[in-house]
């Protein structure tokens, strides 16, 4: 698994001969060696929508003296944490047992592959833009990567929801009704009415953009509120949901 790879190949870098088991610790396996074990992984959600996958890994060093043992624990993730790549450390406790050193250690994958709109013609993409020039936010789309992102300064997502197409003449044109999530998400849990009050104005602002208006017949909205999250990690961010209704021809 890629995870348990790359702090194998930082633990190498870093304690150079050292042997390193991988999920499974052998009878007779040398010391001092090191074993990582995959504790568990999933997904984070805001808002349902999924972002970065997090893994949780007992990074365990085996050892033959206490001082030895008590300088790995210390210095580990100080020392690997550089040589990690494509991951980024959450967070980490560590737990002496016995002549074990256990870090237990979560990291959020990075670098998600995302689909890029920015020159395309589609509706979503003149959407982003609208946004980022009226708020002066960042937007962008459902497969964004969080973990590149400051939200203490908040970011709009875009979550496509359903398109209905109808016939609406005998010559066959065709009308269409575009739902989409907007999200917008800030880490501001302690002074939320300012935002709330901010958003509403944008949401204003964006229907009434005269460029977008030429992509579509009309447009409502709703918003909806919502403080913290069961996501641990997003335990502090309050997220604003509107839903957009667009009809278009």
């Amino acid at each position: 698994m890629k995870v348990l790879n790359n702090i194998a190949k930082a633990i190498t870098k870093n304690y150079p001969g050292k042997k390193i088991n991988i999920n499974d610790i052998t009878q007779g396996f040398e010391i001092p060696s090191f074993t990582l074990q995959l504790v568990n992984h999933r997904d984070t959600t805001i808002a349902g929508v999924k972002f970065n996958k997090v893994y949780t890994v007992d990074v365990i060093y085996h050892g033959e003296k206490d001082k030895d043992i008590f300088q790995v624990a210390d210095e580990l993730i100080d020392k690997i944490t550089l040589d990690i790549k494509d991951f980024k450390i959450l967070n980490y406790e560590i737990e002496i047992i016995e002549k074990e050193a256990h870090t237990i250690v979560e990291l959020m994958e990075c670098n998600i592959k995302k689909v890029n709109l920015d020159d395309d013609n589609s509706f979503y993409s003149k959407l982003k833009k609208t946004i980022e020039n009226i708020t002066e936010k960042k937007c962008d789309f459902i497969n964004t990567d969080l973990t590149g992102v400051d939200l203490k300064k908040g970011i709009f997502i875009i979550q496509p929801q359903n398109l209905n197409a109808e016939t609406i003449s005998i010559n066959h044109k065709k009308e269409y009704d575009r739902t989409v999530n907007l999200i917008y998400l800030e880490d501001n849990y302690s002074n939320i009415m300012p935002s709330i009050t901010w958003f509403e104005k944008q949401m204003k602002l964006l229907c009434e953009d005269l460029e977008l208006r030429k992509s579509y017949i009309n447009m409502d909205y709703s918003v909806s509120f919502n403080y913290g999250n069961d996501d641990e990690i997003y335990s502090a961010i309050v997220n604003i949901n509107a839903e957009l209704i667009v009809k278009e021809r």
